[in-house]
């Protein structure tokens, strides 16, 4: 095994700085690679989240109002036809 890891470190040698110059080019650019693209899926998620919370609120207000709309009609001593969404 001493031999065998000898022997590759005796024909590496001539490399040896060409090695780790390309090594860390190929970490450099793997790594800038990993961060652009975990950067660019949380930016589409966040987006994605926006976009439906926006959705949210507005069918949460439209709920608001319609409840508000019933309780209007109760509190003026009418009532409310569902069928129709009139007040009577």
């Amino acid at each position: 095994m001493n031999i065998i890891l000898r022997w590759l470190l005796d024909l590496a040698k001539p490399y040896l700085f060409q090695i780790i110059i390309y090594g860390s080019v190929a970490a450099a650019l793997g790594g800038g690679f990993l961060y652009l693209k975990v950067h660019y899926e949380n930016v589409g998620y966040a987006k994605a989240i926006s976009a439906i919370a926006a959705k949210d609120k507005s069918a949460l207000d439209e709920v608001n109002n319609a409840k508000k709309m019933v309780d209007e009609c109760y509190a003026a001593g009418r009532s409310w036809d569902v069928t129709s969404g009139l007040c009577d």
